[in-house]
């Protein structure tokens, strides 16, 4: 006998059944045109043939997505971290071969790893390396220092087959320490080192220059600030061989920008050689400080050579001891003052002149001194103001007077391999009853 409609269809009529749903066996919705069966949409979704590819995806994705914040919170965290370990200045290790972390084969290796405050030890008797530092790129703020494996400087030349000009080229760089290092151009560089730009801050210290053709440090439109000069201290330059000078203020007509070399402080260093000038200045020179050098022969002490334009010379010379010079100051020619010598001064103060045949002249020509108007005496008392300055009995003014007051001295130590002693007087000298003039007396 054939099974009645209710018994095929599990008891329940076949008229009740939903006729929208996946399971045969569901009733039908009581509500019009409302929502499938909530059984049938559960049971429906479970039996999708892609339903556990479904769960597995998003499974994946919520497992990424935690991933991308913890990494998020992680990295901010680690960013912060770090950021915090690196306000303590670190060592950085110039070695000739690469160990730790921090030795680097090159100092410029290490001055792009260098931040603000770092120090680089370059820890080697002898290095090799033609450096440029252009635009502030690296080294801001850091210090450089030369300390060989016995605590004397180090040697820093130029590689065998380099056709550079020049040693060590720093241009608009801020704050950078350069010190404990011998430079040797080995006498085929024109110049050791090169100083270019706005410079707040760059020190050259405790440097030793020698085998230069040109000059030792070229000083090139180079400007510091009020509040953070560019200085050079006890650095100490000498030549076998003359040499245009150990300190060139130099001046090109193209460079507008800077316009000339300013705020520039030279303390406790030493020139010794056959310099056409210890010191030449051509161009715009402002703020320029002098103080406490020694100065031995050389031809001239300081050379001003004025550019064609109406330059201001704005400097101090003050503490200096010129010993053994033609002249201690040359003006090849007046700095064209007609216009601007209100902004233009020369000072000279507390200086110890010993066998300068001429202190101070203006080499002008006639013609140059019919054109100004004035006589050469007239615009020099303007333009130089002295005080305090003393002479041995072998040193006279020249065509610039100066008022150096003439006292009977010993003669002053000039052995270099005695460094302390060179060119100082003990306290005992009668320079100490005239103010100490020059470098302070031996302690």
């Amino acid at each position: 006998m054939a099974a009645s409609p209710r018994e095929e269809n599990g008891g329940v009529p076949w008229d009740k059944l939903t006729n929208d749903t996946d399971n045969p066996l569901a009733r039908t919705d009581t509500i019009v045109y409302g929502p499938r069966s909530r059984v049938s949409q559960a049971e429906g979704i479970r039996r999708h043939p892609y339903f556990w590819y479904f769960v597995a995806a998003g499974v994946f994705a919520l497992i990424v997505l935690l991933g991308a914040l913890w990494a998020m919170y992680h990295g901010a965290s680690e960013s912060r971290k770090g950021s915090s370990s690196r306000s303590t200045p670190k060592t950085l290790y110039v070695t000739g071969k690469k160990g730790k972390a921090d030795d680097f084969l090159t100092i410029k290796d290490a001055l792009v790893r260098a931040r603000p405050g770092d120090r680089i030890v370059v820890q080697k008797d002898v290095h090799e390396e033609h450096l440029q530092v252009e635009e502030g790129r690296y080294g801001k703020d850091v210090i450089l220092e030369g300390q060989g494996p016995n605590g004397g400087r180090t040697l820093w030349r130029l590689p065998k087959n380099s056709k550079e000009k020049a040693l060590l080229e720093l241009h608009n760089i801020e704050g950078l320490v350069v010190k404990g290092f011998a430079f040797d151009g080995e006498n085929r560089l024109d110049d050791l080192v090169v100083l270019f730009g706005e410079c707040p801050g760059l020190t050259l210290e405790g440097i030793e220059c020698q085998g230069f053709k040109h000059s030792a440090v070229n000083i090139l439109h180079c400007t510091g600030t009020a509040d953070r000069p560019v200085a050079i201290t006890a650095l100490r330059a000498t030549t076998a061989n003359k040499t245009e000078a150990a300190l060139l203020f130099n001046h090109r007509e193209s460079i507008t920008k800077p316009l000339g070399n300013d705020h520039i402080r030279v303390a406790d260093c030493i020139f010794v050689g056959p310099f056409s000038a210890a010191v030449e200045l051509i161009g715009p020179e402002r703020n320029l400080e002098f103080r406490s050098n020694r100065f031995f022969g050389a031809e001239n002490g300081f050379l001003y050579k004025p550019s064609k334009a109406a330059n201001p010379l704005q400097m101090t010379i003050a503490s200096n001891t010129l010993c053994k010079l033609q002249t201690g100051l040359a003006l090849e020619s007046l700095p064209q003052l007609i216009n601007s010598i209100q902004n233009s001064r020369v000072s000279l103060d507390k200086n110890l002149f010993a066998q300068t045949p001429i202190i101070a002249r203006v080499v002008a020509s006639p013609e140059e001194q019919a054109k100004s108007g004035e006589t050469v005496q007239t615009l020099t008392r303007q333009l130089i103001q002295s005080s305090g300055n003393v002479r041995d009995p072998s040193s006279q003014e020249g065509n610039v007077i100066i008022n150096a007051f003439a006292v009977v001295f010993p003669p002053l130590p000039q052995d270099t391999n005695e460094l302390q002693r060179f060119l100082r007087y003990p306290k005992a000298s009668p320079l100490t009853q005239h103010g100490s003039p020059g470098v302070p007396p031996v302690e």
